[in-house]
């Protein structure tokens, strides 16, 4: 990304939006977009894969939890930011559309919450232990 400014000043007469099927730019400028294209298919990998890693077992980014998710975090991205073309306040969501949203998102971590906690509790005792204080005032452990 920070290449193309100095690729743009290189082509001033460079049209990339000419009304055409096809068009020719520098090669320099098509490994560019080649590389930009692979990140960007890489990013969202990567997202899915944390997704998956958050809300399955088997870490499957295939499944419908991880489909949920991203709908969802598409949605509170696009209307955090109302710069974009749908500003239209007749588009705007709804508080009922916001709160059964909210409820699908809290619906997914509910899993991941209890899993937390359940192994919280399981540790807890060892937690207390190596936390307690000693006579003198300093923690043991």
């Amino acid at each position: 990304m920070r290449r193309l400014p100095a690729i743009a000043a290189r082509f001033p007469n460079l049209d990339l939006q000419q009304g055409v099927e096809n068009v020719p730019v520098p090669q320099e400028l098509a490994v560019l977009l080649d590389d930009l294209i692979k990140a960007a298919v890489a990013e969202d990998g990567r997202v899915a894969a944390n997704a998956a890693a958050l809300l399955t077992d088997d870490g499957n980014t295939k499944h419908a939890a991880v489909r949920e998710w991203q709908d969802l975090v598409n949605f509170f991205v696009k209307w955090a930011h109302l710069h974009d073309a749908q500003s239209d306040v007749q588009l705007i969501p709804s508080d009922n559309d916001l709160r059964q949203r909210i409820e699908l998102a809290e619906a997914l971590m509910d899993g991941i919450r209890a899993e937390f906690f359940d192994s919280l509790h399981a540790i807890e005792d060892l937690l207390a232990e190596a936390n307690q204080v000693k006579d003198g005032g300093e923690q043991d452990g």
